[in-house]
């Protein structure tokens, strides 16, 4: 919690203009491995809360605070977590590339300067919450053993 509270405090906005970069290539690359909005539909449902980022109903792409681009990619986590295979991994193919734009962030995706500190907060934060989540599955695993 603390790093995720220390990324968040650092102020970084990630520009819309990177967003819809992403999202572009996200939607290319999702019809790319055969993505259908009927067959998968928990990742239409996170594919579609960041196309909304993307057009503020003026045609102009929203600027997303660091908190707001981790709960796009929690809703895309939560997309993962549902039985179909298929959806699971479409949900994954966006948590991806969330990830990859989080973590390849340039001076021209961000407004403001970027603060490499509120990044590696954000990366630990990631980190130890897999390893928890994990540890939880693991515990589940010996419980029904």
């Amino acid at each position: 919690r603390a790093a995720y509270k220390a990324a968040d405090q650092s102020g970084l906005i990630v520009s819309g203009n990177a967003v819809k970069g992403m999202v572009s290539n996200l939607e290319a690359d999702l019809a790319s491995k055969g993505f259908d909005a009927n067959l998968h539909p928990k990742t239409t449902t996170a594919l579609k809360r960041l196309q909304d980022v993307t057009d503020d109903g003026t045609g102009n792409p929203q600027n997303v605070t660091l908190q707001g681009m981790e709960v796009l990619r929690k809703v895309a986590g939560q997309a993962t977590q549902g039985i179909d295979r298929a959806d699971k991994f479409m949900a994954r193919v966006v948590q991806d590339h969330i990830d990859n734009l989080m973590e390849n962030l340039g001076p021209n995706d961000v407004i403001g300067q970027p603060d490499p500190a509120a990044l590696n907060s954000l990366s630990d934060a990631r980190q130890a919450w897999q390893r928890a989540s994990k540890g939880e599955a693991i515990d589940n695993l010996i419980a029904k053993a």
